[in-house]
C-alpha cells in the first residue's frame, strides 16, 4: 500500500467546519471586546494597530497548528515503514552494541527527517506570531498611546 490511506470527506469537513466556527468565534470577541471600545474610546491609532496585528497572529497561529499536524502525519508516516520496523526489531534483539548504536542512529535520522517539514512550519508560524504581536502592541513597544 503506497501513499496515504483515503478517510472519509466527511472527517474533513468536520474539521474545516469545528476549525471555522473557533476563528469566527475568535473574531467575534475581538470585535467585541478591543475593535468596539477602541472605536468609542476615539483611540483610532491602537484601533487600526489591533487590526493589523491580530490577522497576521491568526494566520500565525494557522501556519503553526498546519506545521503541527503534518509533523504528526509524518510521524505516523514514517513509525511503521519497514527500515523503521527492521531497526527497532534489531535494537530489542541484536546482542551487537555496534549494530544496535547503527540501527538507533538510523531511525533517528529517519524521524528527524519526517520531521523536518512540520517543524519548520512551526518556526515559520511562531515567528508570524511574534510578528503580530509586536504589532500588536507596538504603542506600547514606543511610548505612544497607552491602552487601558
Amino acid at each position: 500500500m503506497g501513499g496515504q490511506e483515503a478517510k472519509p470527506k466527511s472527517a474533513g469537513m468536520v474539521g474545516w467546519i469545528v476549525g471555522g466556527g473557533l476563528v469566527a468565534a475568535m473574531v467575534v470577541s475581538f470585535v467585541v471586546e478591543t475593535i468596539l471600545p477602541l472605536h468609542r474610546a476615539g483611540r483610532t491609532a491602537e484601533m487600526l494597530f489591533n487590526l493589523v496585528g491580530f490577522p497576521i497572529v491568526l494566520l500565525g497561529t494557522g501556519v503553526f497548528v498546519w506545521g503541527g499536524a503534518v509533523f504528526v502525519r509524518d510521524t505516523f508516516r514514517v513509525w511503521g515503514s519497514p527500515e523503521m520496523v527492521e531497526n527497532l526489531k534489531r535494537l530489542k534483539t541484536d546482542p551487537g552494541a555496534d549494530s544496535r548504536r547503527s540501527a538507533g542512529g538510523r531511525n533517528r535520522a529517519i524521524l528527524f527527517e519526517a520531521w523536518k517539514p512540520g517543524l519548520i512550519r512551526m518556526g515559520i508560524g511562531a515567528v508570524v506570531i511574534a510578528i503580530g504581536s509586536i504589532v500588536l502592541n507596538w504603542l506600547k513597544i514606543t511610548g505612544g498611546n497607552q491602552m487601558m
